[in-house]
């Protein structure tokens, strides 16, 4: 099997294909993982029925992330991406919008293998593999300016 992307974009709103698999594929060669996974971009109102329906959070969020069954240490699963907030962040916060599509990308294919950040020891362990990834990527460190 090799790696493999799908995007549901009905609006054009999330940047292409080539550039998704550009980032996975980092993020796959670090993990040592193929990949096989969907990113759905969604809209606000969408997004906050999904975050209300699985963790009862009635408001939209950047992501969601729904991993598939493990089958062979390949990460599958699906990956929501809300483009209004997406957008929304990234200005707020006077970053490039696919520097932060980049680390949502990361992020989201992490929970797809199981790593969270529910405690502190899981939440610094997943930041840190997340900005060894996205310094692969020639990105800052989306941490920095919340230390």
């Amino acid at each position: 099997m090799d790696n493999n992307i799908s995007i549901i974009d009905p609006e054009d709103q999330l940047p292409e294909k080539a550039v998704f698999m550009h980032w996975c594929n980092t993020v796959s060669t670090e993990l040592k993982q193929l990949y096989n996974v969907t990113f759905i971009a969604h809209n606000s109102l969408a997004m906050s029925a999904l975050n209300g329906k699985y963790r009862g959070k009635f408001y939209p969020t950047n992501i969601l992330t729904f991993p598939h069954e493990d089958k062979d240490n390949i990460i599958t699963g699906d990956i929501y991406l809300c483009h209004d907030i997406v957008l929304k962040e990234a200005l707020s916060d006077g970053i490039d919008i696919n520097d932060h599509y980049a680390h949502l990308t990361t992020h989201g294919l992490l929970h797809l293998i199981g790593l969270d950040h529910q405690n502190p020891a899981s939440q610094q362990a997943m930041e840190q593999l997340e900005v060894k990834i996205l310094s692969q990527l020639g990105i800052n460190n989306p941490y920095e300016k919340f230390n």
